[in-house]
């Protein structure tokens, strides 16, 4: 609500929140101050200092995700509150340390270093902004695009191309007007979250129709494929899926339908 200000923190469990407010509310990441606008993608990796806010005058909302399910199975859950007076004393990064950084392709710089936080494994890009990743897709609308997928791209860890957390892996795809995908199951479960456009995915017989800021789910190892539904624009959607976790324990595995029928392999 317009004041609010969580307390800093930190704690084992990955974080994410994507921006559906158009504008106002913000997250500090290691004194990062991190504005936030919709369509953005706000990371807090495994013990890095953060809060949230909103200074401005109505209500913000956006959607986080956790693997907290999976750090408490493994009994590793620990969680800690910043000493104000300490806070106060701390030297804070530079504005838009993470974008300067980390935000130009193929690009990292040698003279920071790439952990932020006590974790392993997570991007030091904290920031994906929803206006270049709307941009990157308007960009490659024009290409053949994944027959399963539409045109897609992966929120990846700059330094070395992996995905953003060691659990958690973020991407966004760009369905053209009237698409429609062939069928797709692996073993990974996926949450959706619809930016913009409307339209129907049909998981394991059952239709699922979307528009802006439904949220929905396809579990693991079931036949998916999305439509748009809409002839004269494109439609957005967010994914995460907990695909990078199964790439490393060596049990993700994908499967697609050919425009025939015949079931595939996909990588």
């Amino acid at each position: 609500k317009p004041g609010d200000d969580a307390v800093t923190h930190k704690h084992t469990p990955n974080a994410s929140r994507t921006i559906l407010s158009r504008e106002g509310g913000y997250t500090t990441v290691e004194g990062e101050h991190c504005t936030a606008s919709r369509g953005d993608l706000i990371l807090t990796p495994n013990g890095t200092w953060h809060g949230h806010g909103n200074d401005s005058a109505e209500p913000v909302i956006w959607m986080d995700v956790l693997d907290w399910p999976l750090l408490e199975q493994l009994d590793c859950i620990w969680i800690e509150e910043e000493d104000p007076a300490q806070a106060a004393n701390a030297e804070g990064p530079s504005p838009d340390y993470s974008q300067r950084h980390y935000g130009a392709g193929g690009i990292v710089p040698a003279l920071a270093p790439h952990g932020r936080g006590t974790g392993q494994g997570s991007s030091p890009l904290v920031h994906y902004k929803g206006g270049q990743i709307r941009a990157t897709l308007d960009g490659l609308a024009e290409e053949e695009g994944d027959p399963h997928e539409g045109i897609r791209v992966q929120f990846t860890n700059p330094v070395d191309g992996a995905p953003v957390f060691t659990t958690l892996g973020y991407g966004a795809q760009l369905l053209r007007p009237g698409e429609q995908t062939l069928p797709k199951r692996e073993t990974a479960s996926t949450l959706y979250c619809v930016l913009s456009g409307r339209g129907t995915t049909e998981v394991a017989g059952q239709k699922l129709d979307w528009e802006d800021n439904d949220i929905f789910t396809v579990p693991n190892h079931l036949w998916r494929h999305h439509v748009n539904t809409d002839p004269d624009n494109p439609a957005v959607l967010y994914t995460v899926s907990d695909a990078s976790l199964l790439q490393k324990l060596g049990h993700y595995r994908a499967q697609g339908r050919t425009a025939s029928g015949d079931v595939v392999e996909l990588d």
